[in-house]
């Protein structure tokens, strides 16, 4: 395939994923959104107290939507991550809470679909880099009273993440 019918195809994805990511995040307890091992996106149904109910859903053998063949960007970055999903971005940010005066709260839902669309986007390397940013700057500030907006604080910084990571 030309390079423009898969750039059409992998954005058709992403506004899809955009989609059913919003939804699934309005019912934690019960879905659970990650890759398989092709790079598929594979949605758990998990019970109210987020114990699996079901068996994991399985690629499609083939031709699918950013399958192994499909050439996906993500593909490839997808099988480094083993699995990766949006309960790792939440264990990331409780790591990153810990080590600074950030509580999970300051990651509200648009944080958190930003920082799971460079994931999706840019791979794994990225969003490490953008964490090493956050890390660098959160731990910086000895306790709550020094920002008094720290949502909006912590959005400048991803802000300025994106635009030194488009700048190189």
């Amino acid at each position: 395939g030309s390079q423009a019918s898969i750039k059409k195809m992998l954005l058709e994805q992403t506004t899809q994923l955009q989609k059913i990511r919003s939804f699934l995040e309005a019912f934690p307890s019960f879905f659970e959104m990650g890759m398989d091992s092709n790079g598929q996106v594979a949605v758990k149904i998990t019970g109210s107290k987020g114990k699996f109910a079901g068996k994991a859903p399985r690629a499609a053998a083939g031709g699918g939507k950013g399958s192994k063949g499909s050439g996906g960007a993500g593909s490839q970055s997808s099988k480094r991550r083993g699995g990766w999903n949006a309960s790792i971005l939440t264990e990331r940010i409780d790591e990153l809470c810990q080590a600074s005066p950030a509580v999970a709260a300051d990651f509200d839902h648009s944080m958190r679909t930003f920082l799971l669309s460079i994931q999706d986007k840019q791979g794994s390397d990225a969003l490490d880099d953008c964490f090493d940013v956050l890390h660098e700057w959160l731990c910086k500030k000895e306790d709550r009273s020094q920002i008094n907006n720290w949502r909006g604080y912590i959005t400048k910084l991803l802000m300025n993440w994106r635009a030194n990571a488009e700048a190189d």
